[in-house]
């Protein structure tokens, strides 16, 4: 089959499924159109989405490294560090400027995804410090032991 045949094929198949398709298209037929549109709008909320969970997860990681085996829920020793404190404090409100104020998010190419699922993000802090609260427990269970060994440096 000669390449251009191929090519006509594929390009009327793709019509007639973008043609199809009603979850972008918005002007009625031109797909090339809506379909950039779309992709631009659904990149937009991925990359907002992305760097909303790195800045949850560096949260949780600076808690996590807080101490090395004793655990992080006890009050003293979690409050102690007022610096820590506004400077978590300080990069919520910034990923929250960045994500969700208009204009802004536009300079950096991103767009906030709907609080409902930005807040679906959330769940890494308490999964990233269980995990390691359960490590420290058995490293304060088994001072001689492989786990403390091995990540207690």
């Amino acid at each position: 089959m000669p390449y251009g045949s191929e090519n006509k094929e594929r390009q009327e198949f793709f019509t007639k499924m973008c043609l199809e398709n009603t979850v972008y298209l918005k002007t009625g037929g031109d797909c090339y159109e809506d379909w950039s549109n779309y992709r631009e709008e659904v990149l937009k909320k991925a990359q907002g989405a992305y760097l909303l969970t790195v800045v949850w997860a560096q949260i949780a990681n600076v808690l996590i490294r807080k101490t090395t085996i004793a655990s992080i829920f006890d009050w003293y020793r979690l409050t102690s560090n007022r610096f820590m404190l506004w400077s978590i404090i300080s990069e919520i409100i910034i990923i929250v400027i960045l994500v969700y104020v208009p204009g802004l998010n536009t300079v950096f190419l991103m767009d906030g995804p709907d609080p409902r699922h930005a807040a679906c993000a959330v769940w890494i802090i308490p999964l990233l410090l269980g995990w390691d609260e359960a490590r420290k427990w058995i490293c304060r269970k088994y001072k001689n032991g492989t786990v403390y060994k091995m990540t207690v440096f």
